[in-house]
């Protein structure tokens, strides 16, 4: 908890900052989201071999290196080549598997097993999604640009900004629901959750809401989200199955500077650095097809976190 409390400390020291009337500027925001990226966003990932190995084994089960980087980069390109083709329906796909993987991960002390724990899941990670891009849609507008060139989104941004207030009460609707389903199935969830870490739930939405769209990104996604999974990642592996810790951050250099190293190559082909909207844009897809097979890892590292 006090890690958690901590993390929260920049963002409420940005929006302080902001209600003051200074805005940190685009090329200082891109700055601090580009180095957080560097050095927690992609780590963070970057050690999924060394968890799958364990908690195959922990299992029982035989790991096997190649069928999991056959199948793990293989989803990775299925994903990029979904994202090419049918562009609107990967963006959904992601937003929908990342808002799994946000929840799973605010909420991976707690066992939130069966259809209503994973709704609960799913609707607390679109409600912090939801809060973040659509009070931001002019910030949002030239980024969604780029996945139908040479047409004009106006029509659809009018369409989600008349649509935003109602579409944020359907989410909290939602919310609301699922959390009263997993209550009458789970009762002792809410009173851990409201004990000890409910009341950070309203403050991550403020902030969200308050903070500039990429910063507000940066502090979840990296300030955040990055930090409490590599948290998770060294307890599990250090602390449960006694790997070294200098295995574990040589294992995540050395995927990471892998993975940077592609990104780099692939993205420089296409001309992804020549312009802010662009580069923001490729990092964000460069995310996206990262996110199901890490977050299937993550998913079975949690679970193996709650039955030790």
């Amino acid at each position: 908890m006090r890690i958690r409390l901590l993390l929260l400390l920049p963002g409420l020291l940005f929006v302080l900052l902001e209600f003051m009337g200074w805005t940190m500027p685009m090329s200082v925001q891109l700055g601090v989201f580009l180095a957080g990226l560097l050095m927690l966003g992609v780590p963070h990932g970057a050690a999924d071999l060394l968890v799958a190995d364990h908690v195959v084994r922990r299992d029982g089960g035989q790991f096997r290196i190649f069928t999991f980087l056959f199948a793990y980069l293989g989803r990775i390109v299925l994903f990029g080549l979904l994202l090419w083709l049918l562009p609107w329906v990967g963006l959904g796909l992601f937003l929908l598997i990342s808002a799994f993987h946000f929840g799973e991960t605010d909420l991976s002390r707690h066992e939130l097993s069966g259809f209503w724990g994973k709704a609960f899941i799913v609707t607390y990670g679109m409600m912090l999604l939801g809060i973040l891009l659509l009070t931001h849609l002019d910030e949002v507008q030239p980024l969604l640009a780029f996945l139908e060139r040479g047409s004009d989104i106006s029509v659809w941004m009018s369409m989600l900004e008349r649509w935003r207030s109602i579409t944020l009460v359907l989410f909290f609707t939602a919310l609301s629901f699922t959390g009263l389903m997993v209550h009458r199935r789970h009762p002792s969830f809410f009173r851990s959750w409201f004990r000890t870490e409910a009341f950070l739930f309203p403050v991550m939405l403020l902030l969200l809401w308050r903070l500039p769209l990429l910063l507000g990104f940066t502090f979840y996604f990296i300030g955040w989200h990055s930090v409490i999974s590599l948290s998770s990642i060294m307890r599990y592996l250090v602390s449960i199955n006694g790997v070294a810790a200098g295995r574990v951050w040589k294992q995540m250099l050395l995927y990471s500077g892998l993975a940077i190293a592609g990104t780099m190559l692939i993205g420089a082909s296409g001309f992804m650095f020549t312009e802010v909207n662009a580069m923001l844009w490729y990092a964000f897809m460069s995310l996206a097809v990262l996110t199901g097979p890490h977050m299937e890892v993550m998913h079975d590292m949690y679970g193996a976190l709650r039955r030790k």
